[in-house]
């Protein structure tokens, strides 16, 4: 059967084509599960928007959901999987009106995270929406494909849920068991993805070692709605992934995509140990939390070609860091892990969140204290998100402050929700700039354009406020930064009468 696997991810922002594809990698999950459709006897094409959009962004005609329309039409599939994350949701519903507009008999299925956890609002407010795969699909997206080619009842498939068509009732079958042996999945094909790339040859990849986090219990993170316990593949069927990369499609770069890789710390260097004695050159990436690194662990990383390792700090105030259910470890063991890191010339990143429910101006101020002291070689600051499947989420529901009606808003402007209001976000927009500045550059900027928020009043206020904001963080009293203000505005009024600017109202 011929089967169409749409990942409508177009969040990934470009400015220049060659750096995009330099750095950008292909989406694992479809194609994990187009290799396993494969090997059941399919005819599976993968369509990646945001690399075949690039591919065709001198077209005139090249808005993304005419190259679907362009796509579909070609392929006529007669089965359409379209993944669904929470911020590409309207991007996702999109393309499943367009499926039923070109030819309504098609089965258009939904899969991934969102509708994991969304499968009941999805099929009762969307009619284009024909399945739903709760959890993984590389087992239960065959046997719904084969129910359907066979007109076989729906109920007996494991794992989804769809729409009675008599009487609309939602009806979910019996869950799918999780699958337990990782290795087993085939490992994905990407030589359709070359056509994009110079040279043939993909530099960077990722993989994903093993699904879930034996920890769990992050109050902004909705892992364990996903995965209600971590699995992990085999040392060698990992190795063997990372082989395949290097040698069929040229890749330099690894990039580790699981929640926590070193959850098991002995297993990270036995894979480790693996990649020495093939002798594959590569670099690797990974990200992780501070309780599960070892000097043991990064000293094989690096004679492996480790390169760097994000952490999720969020925030130096422990206080903060309880509230949100992190790992209890102190700043001081923080400080020693990172000079480890150092020591063994592996560079680190810090993931920093602002915006945090019970988040003070003092929290901020001693989580950039913490960063001039760790001098990390980079920081990626966001806003506190809040999506389903997250205790965040139900904490917010119970207080009424958002309801699962949120999510059906198709405005571009509400890819996310945030306890935040446009003032309070744009405040820390500013401090986002302080933290980039000195510490090697953020990408909050990039990710909440969509608010429509400028960091500044305009142009002209820009070192005014940029002061100001400044003394905030710097804890300077009100009447100083009141000065302060009074000083800058003053001198620009002379540079205005002087004609070299425009004067603050």
């Amino acid at each position: 059967m011929r089967v169409l696997l749409i990942y409508p991810d177009i969040s990934r922002g470009v400015e220049e084509r060659e750096v995009f594809l330099q750095s950008t990698f292909p989406s694992l999950g479809v194609n994990y599960l187009a290799t396993t459709l494969s090997k059941s006897g399919h005819q599976v094409f993968v369509y990646d928007i945001f690399f075949n959009y690039l591919s065709n962004c001198y077209q005139p005609d090249s808005t993304f959901i005419r190259l679907v329309e362009r796509t579909i039409k070609q392929i006529k599939p007669k089965v359409v999987g379209i993944s669904f994350l929470t911020p590409s949701r309207r991007e996702s519903l999109q393309v499943a009106r367009l499926m039923k507009k070109i030819d309504p008999k098609t089965l258009v299925v939904a899969g991934g995270a969102h509708a994991t956890i969304m499968y009941e609002q999805l099929l009762s407010n969307y009619l284009e929406i024909d399945v739903v795969v709760i959890g993984e699909g590389e087992i239960t997206f065959p046997e719904l494909i084969e129910a359907f080619e066979t007109k076989t009842d729906l109920y007996e498939v494991k794992g989804i849920a769809f729409r009675k068509e008599e009487t609309s009732e939602i009806i979910v079958t019996l869950p799918r068991p999780l699958i337990q042996d990782l290795d087993s999945i085939p490992m994905p094909n990407y030589d359709q993805y070359l056509q994009f790339i110079p040279k043939g040859k993909l530099l960077t990849a990722s993989i994903i070692t093993g699904r879930g986090c034996t920890y769990g219990k992050c109050q902004f993170c909705a892992s364990r709605s996903l995965w209600p316990n971590c699995r992990v593949r085999t040392a060698k069927n990992v190795v063997d992934e990372i082989e395949i990369l290097t040698k069929e499609y040229s890749v330099e770069n690894i990039r580790i995509h699981d929640d926590t890789f070193t959850s098991f710390p002995e297993r990270a260097v036995q894979i480790f140990g693996e990649i020495v004695n093939r002798k594959l050159k590569i670099t690797i990436d990974f990200k992780t939390i501070f309780n599960k690194i070892t000097p043991h662990l990064l000293y094989w990383f690096k004679k492996a070609g480790g390169r760097s390792i994000f952490y999720g700090l969020e925030s130096a105030s422990e206080r903060l860091r309880n509230l949100m259910r992190k790992p209890k470890i102190s700043n001081e063991d923080i400080k020693l892990i990172v000079n480890i890191n150092k020591k063994y010339g592996i560079k680190v990143g810090l993931f920093v969140m602002f915006g945090y429910p019970g988040e003070t101006i003092e929290d901020i101020r001693e989580t950039y204290d913490l960063l001039e002291k760790l001098n990390p070689d980079r920081v990626r600051c966001t806003i506190t998100k809040v999506y389903p499947g997250t205790q965040l989420y139900q904490y917010a529901t119970k207080r009424k402050i958002i309801c699962d009606k949120y999510w059906l808003n198709e405005d571009p402007d509400h890819r996310y929700f945030t306890f935040l209001n446009k003032e309070e976000i744009a405040e820390l927009k500013r401090y986002d700039l302080l933290f980039s500045g000195r510490f090697n550059g953020s990408e909050l900027w990039a990710e909440y354009d969509e608010q429509d928020i400028s960091y500044y009043i305009d142009h002209g206020d820009s070192y005014l406020l940029e002061e100001i904001d400044k003394q905030k963080l710097f804890n300077k009293m009100a009447r100083q930064t009141a000065s302060i203000l009074t000083d800058l505005n003053n001198k620009i009024v002379k540079e205005h009468n002087e004609g070299n600017c425009q004067a603050i109202q």
